[in-house]
């Protein structure tokens, strides 16, 4: 069954969309295949009780491909993602023919994603870790972008390493920053990773043999088994990051016994520069104040001035009536001073005020408190 995500011109939204994609499931569809035009969330929450389920995206697909995917589900895109592809996978099986954007697998506990190009910004970022069922897996033929599995809790990573954008760092910078479960597999030079939460280690033959073996089902999805002897040929070649177990934690000083004080100076910004992420776009005085100061010494105090200018509502009144602080005082319950309020701005307040009003205020404004007069 072939479902189109723009007719005759006019583009079909994504709610739509995955509503016409339950009713043929409903309806006792298994192979559906989505000429997509950006649409969000293509082949996510589609239950187990409708069985195996395979659909196919043809053309742009949105952002959250296969999110909330199910384990009875296959998605197969023809081409590359969008961000958060695989978003809180729970284990649909999700191969992308090109490359995925930021975020995929993001938050993901399930499932596989097999993709064929690589992977932007923070994927693998927050994963999971469920006993019950068999790890998550997510595999890139390329290289991957920056704050890779930032969070990471659990599955495993693996990162082929084959004509990556930066030949002299497949896992970008600042991978496994507060990685705490998982492992990653890579295949290439890196530059960094985050020392304080992973450790570097050479592959066991333990991690050789579910290496090799669940290669051939990666590449024989993404149509690159032409690759398979040169992936496998040499252990050697490969390295693998894990996470330090507690009990090699608590051998060092815990980062949850410091101040915040000696964090930000030991570890912060050793990590990420002083000043933080943002260290290098700021202009202003950095030292540390011993006290709360005020006048001319106070430094970025916002300056509140809610009354400078009318709100919506108010502003469209012909009266001008402050609706907003009328709708305070009755939400206080001082009925009485709300009404004294209308009548100091009402000039006609039983007549055309009270009666005939068009409600300007209601039209207007968008605040949720906003109240007709």
């Amino acid at each position: 069954m072939i479902i189109k995500g723009n007719i005759d011109g006019k583009r079909v939204s994504s709610k739509e969309l995955e509503e016409q994609v339950q009713k043929a499931i409903s309806s006792g569809e298994h192979d559906i295949t989505v000429k997509a035009d950006g649409q969000h969330g293509i082949g996510g929450r589609i239950w187990p009780q409708f069985g195996m389920v395979k659909v196919t995206i043809e053309g742009t697909a949105g952002q959250r491909v296969g999110s909330m995917g199910m384990h009875t589900t296959e998605i197969v895109v023809k081409g590359s993602t969008s961000d958060d592809t695989g978003w809180l996978n729970c284990g649909a099986v999700i191969t992308v023919l090109g490359d995925v954007a930021n975020g995929a697998h993001n938050g993901a506990a399930q499932g596989k994603m097999y993709v064929q190009g690589g992977g932007g910004a923070r994927c693998d970022t927050m994963t999971k870790k469920n006993p019950r069922f068999s790890d998550l897996e997510s595999w890139y033929f390329r290289g991957v972008g920056d704050s890779f599995a930032e969070f990471k809790a659990g599955g495993i990573a693996v990162v082929c390493g084959v004509d990556p954008r930066d030949p002299e760092n497949v896992l970008g910078y600042r991978p496994c920053v507060g990685m705490v479960g998982g492992t990653i597999y890579f295949r290439g030079p890196i530059k960094e990773y985050s020392k304080g939460a992973v450790k570097l280690a050479d592959l066991t033959p333990q991690d050789w043999e579910w290496l090799t073996a669940n290669m051939k089902p990666y590449l024989k999805a993404i149509d690159r088994m032409s690759f398979y002897e040169d992936l496998t040929k040499d252990i050697a070649v490969w390295k693998k990051l894990i996470a330090f177990t507690p009990a090699e934690r608590a051998k060092g000083k815990s980062r949850l016994n410091m101040g915040l004080t000696e964090f930000r100076l030991n570890v912060w910004e050793k990590e990420v520069g002083k000043g933080g992420m943002f260290g290098a776009y700021l202009t202003h005085d950095r030292s540390i104040l011993p006290y709360v100061t005020t006048g001319d010494e106070r430094r970025w105090k916002p300056s509140w001035k809610n009354d400078k200018y009318l709100p919506p509502c108010a502003y469209a009144c012909p009266s001008r009536i402050p609706s907003h602080k009328r709708a305070t005082l009755l939400r206080q319950g001082r009925t009485a001073e709300a009404l004294a309020l209308v009548l100091q701005y009402s000039p006609l307040p039983a007549t055309v005020c009270g009666q005939v009003c068009p409600n300007l205020c209601m039209t207007t404004a968008r605040a949720a408190g906003s109240m007709s007069p």
